[in-house]
């Protein structure tokens, strides 16, 4: 138990630095691995958490400039992200 505290307050000083959360931090990775765009709804599924939990994690990321949000081509009501290249790992 003291590894896994100590393991996670050195992930949450790294992710400081770079103004980034675990949560944000994992939805960067799932879309860094995507071969193209994806839904939010996507988002909430393959992390397994709530789409109002995803919508606030990519606000976070949005603001910062690592995720882009495009509209669905054939469906203005959807959106389409993708990780910006100031999302990128050693780019933040």
């Amino acid at each position: 138990m003291a590894t896994q505290l100590a393991v996670r307050a050195l992930f949450d000083a790294l992710f400081a630095r770079y103004g980034l959360s675990a949560g944000t931090f994992n939805v960067l990775m799932l879309l860094r691995s995507e071969p193209g765009p994806v839904q939010p709804h996507q988002v909430a599924e393959r992390l397994g958490i709530t789409r109002p939990t995803v919508t606030g994690l990519l606000g976070t990321l949005a603001r910062r400039g690592y995720i882009d949000r495009r509209t669905h081509p054939n469906d203005r009501r959807m959106a389409l992200l993708a990780i910006a290249p100031a999302g990128r790992w050693g780019e933040c």
